[in-house]
């Protein structure tokens, strides 16, 4: 069986646990990382031996990834999760999703147009601390939450 071809865009701390995650898994082949400081971005690509790209667009059309985890700024997220559909690769992006709804829509417009696959990580959620403020926060321990 041929190994997924997968690219990490921002690789900082939270990159750099979805590349330790990656490398443990021998179906899959990380092609390329890319993150908006070049420093980085190169100290990141010789600790884990993997090609580095000047930025996402670069690493979409050089890289040829089947599918990228968008580990970048949140403000960035749908905008490099639409060019990646758009070239027919799909996308896990890192919670959260976008900032607004309109950009989550078009996010969706633009999976669904090309078939491709976006999914939103969210790894915590399950975790028992978290559970445990959830019960609190609903049997009103904390109070109103508004945000």
């Amino acid at each position: 069986m041929a190994r997924a071809r997968v690219a990490v865009i921002g690789v900082g701390f939270i990159g750099e646990e979805h590349l330790n995650a990656l490398l443990g898994h021998e179906q899959f082949e990380i092609v390329g990382i890319c993150d908006q400081s070049p420093a980085l971005a190169a100290a990141r690509s010789q600790q884990f031996s993997v090609p580095v790209y000047d930025d996402h667009t670069a690493l979409l059309e050089q890289a040829c990834p089947d599918y990228i985890t968008i580990c970048t700024p949140h403000y960035s997220h749908s905008s490099i999760a639409i060019d990646a559909m758009s070239r027919g690769v799909h996308a896990l992006v890192e919670k959260p999703f976008t900032v607004s709804a309109s950009a989550a829509e078009e996010c969706i417009d633009v999976m669904e147009r090309t078939g491709m696959t976006m999914g939103v990580g969210f790894v915590m959620r399950l975790h028992p601390a978290h559970r445990k403020m959830r019960q609190l926060i609903e049997a009103g321990f904390v109070g109103d939450v508004v945000r």
